[in-house]
């Protein structure tokens, strides 16, 4: 211990040396240490719903997402595999924005591997649930392939309109019986408009991008309406505010009217 500490001036410090690696630690420890709370969780069940938050609130069918792509991230996430009905645990993370390297993988947390997570922040900007923020965090094979084909798009966006760098989705999913788990749904990421970062809609025939979704069976689980009303050629959206929807759904013809939600749930 007495190589950390110097004597300079009369007072007595932390080497230079030892500045440097707890630093460096700490940057480690920060990546790796999971930490609750936030902008509420999107997550895509086992029924093929989108839902976020702790609630499970439904994601409205049509509702349009914009996804903040100085976000997205990459790198690795390490769970718990308990046996039985056990609740699994988040033993750690490291992750890194998508414009820096990717993080070395950790070593394993026990007997627990690491595997590749991918991550975006979205904002919700047409629908019931204008407004609010989520954040979306994929390691599934099917998910990392929806994040990797968002990725890919948005690559080639910066090349062929930089100016239109925020790629707006619905969302949905894909049905397939897997050999051992039966029906799984992979999460559908539908490319549907370009925004630039004034969060002005772009308009022309070019302006998605994304393949038609596949539909899946209905959900057991409930849901907000869909949408109905014919989208605008040209919208603009200020994703800072929160407009009134009710307000606005009446101006729209053919708009499903705003489903109350319940003071508590079943």
């Amino acid at each position: 211990m007495s190589n950390e500490i110097t004597n300079t001036g009369g007072h007595r410090s932390l080497s230079a040396d030892f500045i440097a690696r707890m630093k460096s630690g700490i940057d480690k420890s920060r990546m790796q240490t999971p930490i609750s709370g936030g902008k509420p969780l999107l997550r895509l069940l086992k029924a093929g719903v989108w839902v976020f938050g702790q609630a499970d609130d439904p994601v409205q069918i049509g509702s349009e997402w914009a996804v903040n792509p100085m976000s997205m991230r990459h790198g690795w996430v390490c769970w718990s595999n308990y046996p039985g009905n056990t609740k699994n645990e988040l033993l750690g993370e490291a992750m890194t924005p998508v414009y820096d390297d990717m993080p070395l993988m950790p070593a394993p947390v026990g007997e627990y591997d690491y595997k590749g997570q991918r991550v975006f922040e979205a904002k919700c900007i047409l629908g019931e649930d204008t407004g609010v923020e989520v954040l979306y965090k994929v390691n599934s094979i099917g998910g990392l392939r929806a994040f990797d084909s968002l990725i890919a798009a948005v690559r080639k966006q910066l090349d062929d309109n930089p100016e239109y760098p925020v790629p707006v989705l619905q969302l949905d999913s894909s049905p397939y019986d897997h050999p051992k788990y039966g029906q799984i749904f992979n999460p559908i990421l539908e490319l549907v408009a370009w925004l630039d970062m004034d969060n002005t809609r772009r308009v022309g025939k070019d302006n998605s991008g994304g393949k038609p979704a596949l539909q899946a069976p209905a959900p057991a689980a409930p849901q907000k309406a869909p949408l109905k009303a014919q989208k605008p050629a040209l919208a603009v959206v200020d994703i800072g505010e929160q407009p009134d929807i009710a307000a606005a759904a009446q101006q729209r013809p053919g708009a499903a009217p705003r489903r109350q939600r319940p003071s508590a749930r079943a």
